[in-house]
């Protein structure tokens, strides 16, 4: 044994060049290229290694029908695009499990195996080859892939169970029948999952990245998922039921094979379970035009849904897309800094449901929303204790803006409602200090055909003018009219006393609140009630902004003016 142990490591590097530093070059010879890299990969150290495939001088595809399993932390890597792996066997190309090392302490797995630099072609979109799977055999931790090309599977791409730390960078799933496939009865992995810089082009459209496939009952682990400057052409994206913070950077969306049909570009639902979602700065470009797309994205059930600067167009440079977003349930939605409203004729359609929309900033503020249902509107600038909370919308299909204020105490808040309680009238209701949809409105005021109406007890002023000069269009009663009948409007009375020097003769000017905007009406009369020795006429001169008073010296005199 020990003699054929000692043979076997000394042969070991004949058959695989370069094993001695754990790096195989393939092909040795002109065998099935699958069969070759599973031999290097059974030869190679249990913590893993690399296999170079190099491009054939004929540029040609090697063609291979025995399924690659990568069972170590190995990169199996080609010399870029050129070097093509053509997949005519049945089942999954290339199968990667187990890959984990013995290096890292207090724990086995280790980032960075995967696949490298090669194209992985099938034989077929209906021939039900898959072209990478992941996980389900044992774990798959770390994968890392850049510059693949997968394209022409029926499924480009299969999750299993256990992957986790995920990532492909730079690469291309091309028409595939189904792009990529994660199910919801994957109930172990999920976290941070990662596709950067990726374009998807589907052989089919519907369905053709695809996250947690049922909509109605079971949800996976799926809670990590990003996608970062990634291009869905002609491949509609996915999220249904369970699937929890997902992220999407600058995507761009488009269907330039023009085979979108009656699908939105994006579909977000969540029934059972919550469904997290942000889309930031989303680019969506409609190629087709009979028919146009219903929706460019379409909400169903209640997910939790935030959209940045979104922006549509079409390419025939119409708006005839009926709206950016189809809600169809009960999501939170929240609109940030959407563009203008180039393909669509409304921002958002509210189908069925009862949402909660938030809508912050953007652009085009006509035509925005066609609503079947109430909705809500909030904005807050401090913290939930401190904020004014509005909302529109309200039991049934009444109409209601409420505006809840914190009081400074505890959860309690100072509620007040914009109502419609009758044809043609908006009453104003407010209640004292209570919890957010607690108390009890009180409706002192409204507006009924035009008229403001107050319905406080007598007594109770109905408005209280604070101003030295209340508005023009504002009379009191009683009210005041001159000599000829006719009423004077917005009167102002300014009164005072001067007593009058030796000459006789006093000029009194008016501050500025006292003044008028024409010469009023004044009436002067003696302070004094005691007989007057020899008295002089008393008399007055009255100017819009001063009195002049003639009388006895000495006296005083007061005056009374009124006018407007």
């Amino acid at each position: 044994m020990k003699k054929l142990y000692s043979l076997a490591l000394i042969l070991l590097p004949l058959v695989f060049p370069g094993i001695a530093f754990s790096q195989v070059t393939l092909p040795t010879n002109n065998g099935d290229i699958g069969a070759q890299i599973n031999a290097a990969v059974a030869a190679l150290p249990a913590n893993g290694g690399k296999i170079v495939i190099e491009t054939p001088v004929s540029g040609q595809c090697y063609s291979f029908s025995v399924p690659i399993v990568l069972s170590k932390a190995i990169i199996l890597a080609g010399q870029g695009p050129s070097t093509c792996l053509s997949f005519t066997g049945s089942g999954v190309a290339v199968s990667l499990y187990g890959n984990s090392t013995a290096f890292p302490s207090g724990g086995i797995y280790a980032d960075g195996f995967g696949l490298r630099d090669l194209t992985l072609l099938g034989s077929g979109t209906g021939n039900g080859q898959t072209g990478i799977a992941l996980g389900g055999t044992s774990n798959s931790v770390g994968f890392y892939g850049s510059g693949l090309t997968i394209s022409n599977f029926g499924l480009g791409l299969q999750f299993q169970r256990g992957v986790w730390n995920f990532k492909i960078e730079h690469s291309i799933f091309s028409q595939n029948a189904q792009n990529v496939h994660w199910a919801s009865s994957l109930h172990f992995g999920g976290e941070n999952m990662e596709f950067d810089s990726v374009t998807f082009t589907g052989g089919t459209f519907t369905n053709s990245v695809e996250f947690d496939d049922y909509t109605d009952s079971d949800f996976s682990n799926l809670n990590n998922l990003t996608f970062v400057s990634c291009n869905f052409d002609d491949a509609q994206l996915v999220i249904n039921n369970g699937a929890g913070s997902i992220r999407l950077y600058a995507p761009h969306f488009e269907n330039p094979g023009s085979g979108s049909g009656t699908e939105p570009f994006v579909r977000l639902s969540a029934y059972t379970a919550a469904t997290d979602v942000v889309m930031d700065g989303p680019d969506f470009y409609n190629d087709q035009n009979n028919p146009y797309p219903p929706s460019f994205i379409e909400l169903d059930g209640g997910p939790t849904v935030t959209i940045t600067q979104m922006r549509s167009v079409n390419l025939d440079g119409s708006k005839n897309v009926p709206t950016n977003l189809l809600i169809n349930g009960s999501p939170y939605l929240t609109l940030i800094a959407d563009a203008p409203l180039r393909a669509a004729q409304a921002q958002y359609v509210i189908a069925s449901g009862n949402p909660y929309i938030w809508v912050l900033g953007g652009q085009d503020a006509t035509d925005q929303v066609t609503s079947q249902a109430p909705f809500s509107f909030s904005q807050t600038y401090g913290s939930d204790g401190q904020s004014p909370v509005v909302q529109i919308g309200g039991d049934g299909y009444d109409p209601i803006v409420g505006f809840n204020l914190w009081t400074g105490t505890g959860n309690s808040y100072y509620g007040m409602q914009l109502r419609e309680t009758g044809p043609n009238e908006l009453d104003f209701c407010s209640n004292g200090a209570a919890a957010i949809g607690a108390g009890t409105y009180n409706c002192n005021a409204g507006v009924v055909n035009g008229v403001f109406k107050s319905t406080v007890p007598d007594g109770t002023p109905p408005i209280v003018v604070t101003s030295h000069t209340p508005p023009v269009n504002l009379n009191a009663s009683p009210a005041t009219y001159n000599s000829s009948g006719s009423q004077i409007l917005n009167p102002h009375i300014t009164t005072g006393k001067v007593i009058l020097p030796p000459s006789g003769q006093a000029t009194v000017p008016f501050a500025s609140e006292a003044r008028f905007s024409q010469t009023p009406t004044c009436t002067i009369s003696y302070q004094t009630g005691a007989q007057l020795v020899a008295p002089r006429m008393l008399s007055s001169n009255p100017y819009p902004n001063q009195i002049v008073v003639f009388g006895q010296p000495y006296i005083g005199v007061y005056f009374i003016c009124i006018g407007n």
